[in-house]
C-alpha cells in the first residue's frame, strides 16, 4: 500500500514484469563506449530482479545472437562488433514477444550509436508495424541514441518523443544515459503499480522529450 501526498490511499496492481534490453554491439561501440554500456546493463539487471519476471538481452550487429536471462545465471556479454542492423533485430525480437499475455507488461530498452547500414530493406516497415501493435497493447518502447537516430526513430517508427533520449555518442554520454534509464525505469515500475499509463512519457520529466 501506498500513499499520496495529501493523504489518499494509491492502490497497487500486481503485474508481470518483462524487461527486454536491445544493446548496439556494432564496431562502433568497441571501446569505452561499448565498456560503459555493459557496466550500465549490469547495473539495470541488479535493479531489475526485484521488480521484473524476465530479462532478455539482445547484443544486435549483422551478426546478431540474442540470450534470454532469467536471473537465476550469470549476465553475458558477446559483443560480434559487426554493422548495424537495428530493424532486423526489432523484427526477430518483437514478433517473438508480441506472444506474451496481453495482461502483462513488457519495457523495451533500444540503445545505439548510430545509423542503421545493414538490415533488409523491408524490415523498416516491419519494425514499424510492430512498435505500434505493441504501443496499442499498452506496453513501452524507449530509445537511446545520437541526436540524428532519436530524430529517425520519432519519425518513422512510431516511438513517441517522451520515450526517447539524447545521447553525445562519447564514452562519458553513453554512460549518463544509462543513469538517466536507470532512474526513468523506477519511476515506470512505480507506475506501473500504480496503474498509471505507462506507454509514453518515460523520459517525460528528464529528457528532450
Amino acid at each position: 500500500m501506498r500513499w499520496s501526498d495529501d493523504g489518499v490511499v494509491i492502490p497497487q496492481v500486481h503485474t508481470k514484469l518483462h524487461k527486454v534490453v536491445i544493446l548496439d554491439g556494432s564496431g562502433s561501440m568497441r571501446g569505452a563506449k561499448y565498456n560503459n554500456a555493459e557496466l550500465g546493463v549490469k547495473q539495470d539487471y541488479e535493479a531489475c530482479k526485484k521488480e521484473f519476471a524476465d530479462y532478455l538481452l539482445v547484443e544486435f550487429s549483422n551478426y546478431n545472437t540474442s540470450v534470454l536471462y532469467n536471473f537465476t545465471t550469470p549476465l553475458k556479454f558477446k559483443p560480434s562488433y559487426g554493422g548495424t542492423a537495428l530493424y532486423d533485430t526489432i523484427v526477430q525480437v518483437f514478433t517473438t514477444l508480441l506472444n506474451t499475455p496481453g495482461d502483462e507488461k513488457i519495457l523495451v530498452q533500444i540503445f545505439t550509436d548510430g545509423e542503421d547500414l545493414h538490415s533488409m530493406l523491408q524490415s523498416k516497415g516491419q519494425a514499424k508495424k510492430l512498435i505500434e501493435q505493441f504501443n496499442a497493447k499498452g506496453w513501452t518502447v524507449t530509445f537511446v541514441g545520437t541526436k540524428e537516430d532519436v530524430e529517425d526513430i520519432q519519425m518513422n517508427l512510431s516511438v513517441d518523443a517522451t520515450n526517447t533520449l539524447v545521447h553525445d555518442n562519447t564514452a562519458k554520454g553513453v554512460k549518463m544515459s544509462f543513469e538517466t534509464y536507470t532512474i526513468a525505469t523506477s519511476t515506470f515500475t512505480k507506475n506501473v503499480a500504480e496503474g498509471k499509463e505507462t506507454t509514453r512519457g518515460f523520459f517525460k520529466d528528464i529528457n528532450n522529450g
